[in-house]
């Protein structure tokens, strides 16, 4: 399954969605564990306006049917998601900032709720994924809303670690002022093998967005393998696997091969402590 999160930010007019990677093969579990070598692009984006994020059975056939959806206003948007079966979908709009959920041919506005989840509410340790969803959010109420999801979902996917959510976060972003752009996401797994080969821990993986003339493109990185996949703007539905040295390499290749641009943000101040203190 999946862990699909909306959120707005009701002092900034900001919405935000995020999501994980991690694909779950019925009666498959070891492809189950290959949360880094088979990632689905759960988040995607429709155009400056418009993105939608969806937690169900088949990602890459639900990634190209909505994909199809590029280009069109909010309301053929949820049109076209009510007629693809077996799938929740959050769909998320910019100025003004506005979320709705669509699930069983039916759908509704959540904007007023701030706060929109849908997935796999697995239960554990007496409680479950969404409430420590909410929980983990509320903690920083001070905080804006794209700092509190990014924070909660690093949290639900590298240190809970729900059996059917996993692999790297994706998030995705709009202001009034700005059009959805995928953010950014570096984060660290200190307990990750990548399948088939052994690495150093900590994993320090990266969510590499598109930028320039393809803003609907994005990569995953995973530094110590010294692998990326990318998923071409309009394509979210194909990952492209690439092995090479650097993530500056990687953008380069996606760049020359691929015609997609992307951005290798500077290291974040968390991630060059880590790398400090633990190697």
């Amino acid at each position: 399954m999946t862990l699909i999160v909306g959120a707005i930010d009701t002092r900034t007019g900001a919405v935000h969605l995020a999501g994980d990677t991690k694909v779950t093969w019925d009666n498959n579990p070891t492809n189950s564990r290959k949360i880094y070598k088979h990632p689905a692009l759960k988040i995607i984006r429709l155009s400056d306006d418009l993105a939608v994020g969806y937690a169900g059975a088949g990602p890459d056939t639900l990634a190209r049917e909505i994909a199809k959806l590029s280009g069109i206003g909010s309301e053929a948007v949820l049109a076209g998601l009510q007629a693809i079966g077996g799938a929740t979908f959050i769909v998320a709009a910019r100025s003004p900032a506005r979320l709705w959920m669509v699930r069983d041919g039916e759908w509704a506005e959540m904007t007023n709720q701030g706060l929109v989840i849908a997935g796999d509410d697995e239960e554990f340790d007496e409680s479950t994924v969404f409430d420590v969803v909410r929980s983990r959010y509320d903690d920083r109420p001070d905080d804006d809303a794209g700092s509190r999801l990014m924070s909660t979902m690093q949290h639900v996917i590298q240190l809970v670690r729900p059996s059917s959510i996993g692999g790297l976060l994706v998030m995705i972003s709009a202001s009034e002022e700005r059009g959805f752009h995928y953010e950014a996401t570096p984060s660290t797994n200190f307990e990750a093998i990548y399948p088939g080969e052994v690495v150093e821990r900590p994993m320090r993986l990266h969510t590499l967005p598109g930028t320039g003339e393809t803003p609907g493109a994005v990569a995953f990185w995973i530094e110590n393998a010294g692998v990326g996949h990318l998923f071409r703007d309009g394509e979210p539905d194909v990952r492209r696997e690439m092995k090479v040295a650097t993530a500056e390499q990687f953008a380069a290749q996606a760049r020359e091969s691929f015609g997609q641009s992307l951005l290798v943000p500077t290291e974040d101040a968390l991630t060059a402590f880590l790398r400090q203190i633990v190697g």
